[in-house]
């Protein structure tokens, strides 16, 4: 195969900003865009005997989301030792949001409406 971790882990980062029409701020470390770095802890069970010569390849092939430790997002720290930190406000926005979303599923027949025809698919 002619694609490599390393092809994999920059169609995650770079060609991800890219895609999301961000790539002039973010995706990669230079002047004048945003410091967005993710750390990862590799002494892990998941990450034992990863080859130290390929890190690219030990992120995309055993890394998951407990190997996050650190966060930093436009230079400001939002995960710390696998914590998310200044959560609180974001935490009430959500309760709030998913009572809204809940009453509203509740007054209208849930998250996908009954179509208003009997179909052949929905009477199996």
């Amino acid at each position: 195969m002619r694609w490599k971790t390393r092809d994999a882990l920059r169609w995650l980062t770079v060609n991800g900003t890219r895609a999301a029409g961000v790539d002039d701020v973010a995706g990669t470390p230079a002047p004048g865009k945003r410091a967005d770095i993710v750390l990862l802890d590799m002494s892990g069970v998941s990450q034992a005997g990863w080859n130290r010569s390929d890190p690219c390849a030990a992120i995309i092939a055993q890394a998951n989301s407990g190997n996050v430790h650190t966060v930093l997002v436009g230079g400001r720290v939002v995960k710390r030792d696998g914590r998310q930190v200044h959560v609180d406000g974001a935490l009430a926005t959500l309760a709030e949001s998913h009572g809204y979303l809940h009453d509203q599923m509740a007054q209208h027949d849930g998250f996908i409406p009954q179509p208003p025809a009997e179909l052949p698919v929905f009477n199996r």
